[in-house]
């Protein structure tokens, strides 16, 4: 399972120790002063961050603030920090496994010295700790720090791999087996340094026993959650839709290897591997821009319905379908030849739609609470809609081309199985509470994945569900996957949960549509086994 917990200090009183936190030291020296201090400049947008702002010039002082109601073995941490002044040092850290003042990890950035250095603190002794293939290098990575400037430092940890992240740059990964149990997590400062924290935030990986969090993927930008995400299983990719482009992410290195730009309000990508094409939806200029999968180079643009959304490629008619939601239709377009091929009008919002590969294109549609069939030659119905007269709001779709079963995600806490030839209601798996943002069907492994959610700060969740014949299903387990998070992909080689994420900003209730999110902490959380 997965916690999360972004901390700001907006709410707390000026001049005094944040709520739910301890002061320590390691070493002695002049004593330390936490305390909520004013600052215009917060990432967070609140009036108050949290400084340590005595500045005793003991060279080996070490002051710590604790968050009490912390408990990680694996996971990661990170936090916004500003320099402020420091003549022997401006040091800001993170701290993780803390068990006492004399036992911790801690990963720092020295605005004074321009780099970043992990070390464990053993026996009151702090020993810095040497990067992956550098075993002789024993004080970490140059990188600039500036200082007055808010920047970002993140460490993720699963057993003994620690990998450094600064403003979203991996730095560096270190293995070390020192400390292997779990402990709290922090904020770290040396010397003189006056410092300001911001945005704090910690997420816990699950147990190893099912999906858990593998690894993290550092993206950066504006951070969106919901968004759509689709794999391109051959190529290895991973399309996310951001705001304005499209970033494009090597699942194989961990790393953002590209994007495609001038995407305004795009919403989804469809790959056409046998054309070498994709495809966007742009939300904002009711348009699909087509680019190379190989260069991610603009090929073409087509107008199609206002406010686009999903879109899914229909390999029998090689025609790409496009769901515009406002306009309450669909646009087919020809993908050989990058031209519109016609509209279908429908009397309802469409939300999501699936290619059965024969010749079909299975759309739900949301108000009406059906599944209509289209037949994607022709552009019309191809006979009524579906109506299983048990599932509430359908949204995404994944099918079993073998078995011909179609699984529908729905808002009543449920999962809807039909035959996909008839529309017959199969049976019906529980799931868990919120909108169904991502259904998705590993055919090898023989898993279905629903994840739902609520939004804004409810928790995301996805239900794993074993397929134990055409007709039988049964729930493995329910992974939480963090605040705000909602839309998967899955990669079908490892059978990976892929999932966009970023910290908030705000604290609404859910089920709103105005959930804001921190910036450079946008990322993807691999879930695996």
């Amino acid at each position: 399972m997965l916690g999360a917990d972004t901390i700001n200090f907006g709410s707390d009183t000026p001049g005094a120790v944040p709520k739910g936190w301890s002061v320590n030291m390691t070493h002695p020296g002049g004593a330390p002063k936490w305390e909520v201090v004013a600052d215009k400049t917060a990432p967070s947008k609140k009036p108050y961050v949290v400084g340590q702002t005595s500045q005793s010039p003991d060279d080996n002082r070490f002051p710590l603030l604790i968050y009490d109601n912390s408990n990680l073995k694996d996971g990661e941490v990170s936090v916004a920090f500003k320099p402020i002044s420091g003549k022997i040092d401006q040091g800001a850290g993170v701290v993780w496994r803390y068990k006492d003042p004399d036992t911790y990890y801690i990963t720092r950035a020295n605005a004074l010295e321009d780099n970043v250095v992990l070390y464990k603190v053993e026996k009151s002794q702090r020993i810095p700790l040497p990067p992956v293939g550098e075993p002789s290098n024993t004080y970490g990575i140059a990188h600039r720090v500036p200082t007055g400037v808010w920047s970002t430092l993140r460490v993720t940890f699963k057993g003994s791999l620690f990998t450094v992240y600064l403003n979203g740059d991996k730095i560096f990964d270190v293995d070390d087996k020192t400390f292997t149990e779990a402990g709290k997590v922090g904020l770290w400062t040396k010397s003189d340094s006056a410092i300001y924290f911001d945005n704090f935030a910690f997420v816990e990986a699950a147990s190893p026993e099912g999906y858990h969090l593998s690894q993290t993927v550092p993206v950066g930008g504006a951070g969106v959650v919901g968004v759509l995400s689709t794999m391109d299983a051959a190529a290895r990719r991973l399309y996310l839709s951001h705001i304005t482009q499209v970033e494009v992410v090597d699942l194989d290195s961990g790393k953002v290897v590209g994007k495609i730009d001038k995407t305004p309000g795009v919403r989804a990508v469809a790959v056409v591997s046998e054309l070498g094409r994709g495809f966007t939806t742009n939300g904002q200029g009711a348009t699909s821009t087509i680019f190379d999968l190989k260069t991610l180079e603009t090929i073409g643009e087509v107008k199609v319905g206002p406010s686009p959304t999903q879109i899914v490629y229909d390999p029998v008619t090689k025609r790409v379908f496009t769901l515009n939601r406002r306009g309450y239709s669909m646009t087919a377009i020809d993908a050989q030849e990058g031209t519109v091929s016609g509209t279908i009008e429908l009397d309802a919002r469409p939300e999501f739609a699936v290619s059965d590969a024969k010749g079909h294109v299975l759309v739900s549609l949301w108000e009406k609470e059906v599944v209509l069939p289209i037949d994607a030659r022709k552009l019309t119905p191809a006979g009524e809609p579906w109506k299983a007269g048990t599932y509430e709001r359908p949204t995404s779709m994944a099918i079993d081309h073998k078995n011909a079963r179609l699984f529908v995600g729905c808002e009543n806490r449920m999962m809807a199985v039909l035959d996909a030839n008839s529309g017959h209601l199969i049976t019906k798996v529980p799931t868990s509470q919120g909108r169904a943002a991502t259904v998705a069907f590993d055919q090898q492994a023989r898993l279905v994945f629903s994840s739902n959610g609520d939004g804004t700060n409810g928790e995301g969740a996805v239900t794993v569900i074993h397929q134990e014949s055409a007709d039988k299903y049964s729930v493995l387990e329910t992974v939480k996957i963090g605040a705000g998070a909602r839309a998967v992909a899955l990669d079908e080689k490892t059978h990976n949960i892929l999932v966009p994420f970023a910290d908030q900003g705000t604290q609404m209730g859910s089920g709103g549509n105005d959930i804001r999110y921190l910036p450079d902490t946008f990322r993807v959380l691999v879930f695996g086994k």
